[in-house]
């Protein structure tokens, strides 16, 4: 039984990478000064296909401005049952570093070998221009060399929002934090939202306000998080994210004090089959 009851044909498991330290402000008034955020992907197999949403910071993880960041791609594969060479495709729902850095193996900067050989790459066209062009926040080189290296390997494909990149997943635009910013919708029965960098703290379900600080247009990322909190609110549907805890999908209910997001656990009914229950 898999941490997430399958979406449609696809069987869902979350993986969680590694983790980064970061100032506790970060998230919100009144928590610790330090925190730990999961760096997560999410993987995706179905029969003859196998998808990796995501991939970790990998050869970037320097970037990552505090001590003791970490981000291991190959060992959360193997965690899950697979392995690099299983990986078919790989979608991108945005080129920061902590999200294509595990597309490439090495020591940086000469990290030239491409991690996943056998997988193409699918990206949001905007976040590709975006990176190939150099634009974003510090760092945004080192997304450059990466996107160029996969472009050069002629592996990177672009999207745009609301394209299909694979049977039943589906790119949805969710602007502000950063170009080309995406969710991904897996699609039939028991439907599973990835919300990538919407938000990135469970407690900001109630106060979307909070997370402002690693958006390039803090009001068109404060009305996105409004937008798909509402959706998801009013729909019941699951999601995860890839800084929120796993391995278990997410559902935003309604609280006394507000929205609030509730773990969403797998269990196996009379026929064998995972359904989930709060």
């Amino acid at each position: 039984m898999t941490a997430i009851a399958p979406a449609g044909p696809w069987s869902v498991t979350l993986l969680e990478l590694g983790s980064a330290r970061h100032p506790g402000a970060w998230v919100g008034p009144g928590f610790p000064e330090w925190m730990w955020t999961p760096l997560n992907a999410l993987l995706l197999r179905r029969t003859g296909l196998t998808v990796l949403v995501d991939s970790g910071s990998g050869v970037l993880t320097h970037l990552w401005p505090f001590e003791g960041a970490h981000s291991d791609l190959t060992a959360a594969l193997a965690a899950a049952g697979a392995a690099p060479a299983d990986i078919d495709l790989v979608v991108l729902t945005h080129l920061d570093d902590d999200h294509i850095g595990g597309l490439l193996a090495g020591t940086w900067p000469e990290a030239r070998a491409l991690a996943l050989p056998q997988a193409r790459v699918v990206a949001p066209r905007e976040a590709v221009l975006a990176a190939l062009a150099g634009e974003g926040p510090p760092g945004s080189e080192a997304r450059q060399l990466v996107a160029r290296r996969l472009d050069e390997a002629g592996v990177l494909d672009r999207a745009d929002p609301g394209d299909e990149v694979a049977p039943g997943v589906r790119l949805r635009d969710a602007p502000g934090h950063r170009a080309g910013h995406c969710c991904v919708e897996i699609a039939g029965d028991h439907p599973l939202v990835h919300i990538a960098d919407t938000w990135h703290e469970v407690s900001q379900a109630g106060h979307p306000e909070w997370d402002h600080a690693a958006d390039d247009d803090p009001a068109l990322g404060l009305a996105t998080r409004r937008a798909v909190l509402a959706e998801l609110a009013a729909s019941g549907g699951r999601f995860v994210g890839s800084h929120l805890p796993g391995p278990h999908a997410l559902r935003i209910v309604q609280g006394a004090d507000g929205l609030e997001t509730q773990v969403v656990r797998p269990v196996a009914d009379t026929t064998g089959l995972s359904v989930d229950r709060p």
